[in-house]
């Protein structure tokens, strides 16, 4: 998004009520919602995988369980991990 589209969404939303935020933050959140589910639909239980963990190391393992917003991997140590999955990657 490019700072003009952000500058006529901040003058949009600074001019609308309460009510009228907490609906346009409904409307986000579903979007949202539906754009993590269609991530976690790329991906199947026994797909190999890989991620970066927070500190850093790259993570393989194997897909386990697809859930609402996350996938659920075993790493190669037997680790379980829960994972959005725009952070993971297939690995042949």
């Amino acid at each position: 998004m490019d700072q003009s589209v952000r500058n006529q969404l901040r003058s949009l939303l600074s001019n609308l009520s309460k009510e009228d935020l907490k609906e346009v933050n409904k409307i986000i959140k579903a979007i949202y919602t539906n754009l993590q589910r269609e991530q976690v639909n790329c991906f199947s239980v026994g797909d190999n995988v890989d991620f970066k963990a927070p500190d850093g190391r790259l993570i393989i393992g194997s897909v386990v369980r697809l859930n609402e917003k996350t996938v659920s991997v075993r790493s190669a140590n037997g680790l379980h991990w829960r994972v959005s999955p725009g952070f993971l990657s297939k690995v042949s």
